[in-house]
């Protein structure tokens, strides 16, 4: 039989039993969660030796893309005037936050695991495109990352939220044509938004939770 349960990855044992499982997945969830935390709650529940296969985003061209289009119509957009005019805001919601690139703002994944009683036992890098249909699409999976950060573009630019959601789609359809068509473009018409990189590390737990 399985047994479902619905918890945060930070709240493991609020609701799960220490010492209890032999192993645990967490597939493009830390990125998005309180790390330390996090990882200390999956070496509570997991068995002494247990293990852990987490998967995080090393290289996500949706992402990167994205960001630098919303940098672009901050810069385009905001009065020079503006106070905050050489800071424009990231987006809320970053996949890459633990990547090994600038855009990482939560620090080394194998680093944070032994902190929290790990070892890391591998790391393999796997990769596969990101798959759309058609640029609209394409325009309707960016609102996902650029939700978050339009609030303070429409305060900054005057815009309405709307209007700059039309000038993102119709940006990145320019970006996507100038800068990727001959390698992102299929040969039936759909597209795949480059090619995103993951690591996959490996960890076993090394200490009792009593330790931890």
């Amino acid at each position: 039989k399985v047994h479902f349960v619905v918890a945060g990855a930070e709240q493991l044992s609020a609701s799960l039993s220490a010492n209890t499982f032999d192993a645990l997945t967490a597939c493009f969830v830390l990125m998005f969660a309180d790390v330390p935390r996090a990882l200390s709650e999956m070496a509570k529940v997991l068995k002494p030796r247990g293990h852990a296969l987490l998967a995080v985003w090393d290289n996500m061209p949706f992402f990167i893309v994205n960001t630098e289009i919303v940098h672009s119509m901050w810069a385009d957009g905001v009065p020079d005037t503006h106070a905050a005019k050489a800071n424009p805001p990231n987006l809320t919601v970053n996949p890459m936050a633990l990547s090994r690139s600038i855009y990482n703002t939560k620090g080394d994944v194998g680093e944070l695991a032994k902190k929290a009683g790990f070892s890391v036992e591998s790391v393999r890098d796997v990769s596969y495109p990101f798959m759309f249909e058609s640029m609209e699409k394409m325009c309707s999976a960016s609102q996902i990352l650029t939700n978050g950060v339009m609030p303070a573009l429409a305060e900054a630019t005057g815009k309405t939220e709307d209007n700059l959601h039309a000038e993102h789609c119709e940006r990145l359809k320019k970006e996507l044509h100038d800068k990727y068509e001959a390698s992102w473009k299929q040969s039936d018409g759909t597209w795949h938004f480059g090619v995103g990189e993951a690591r996959v590390f490996t960890m076993r737990k090394e200490r009792n939770s009593a330790e931890l």
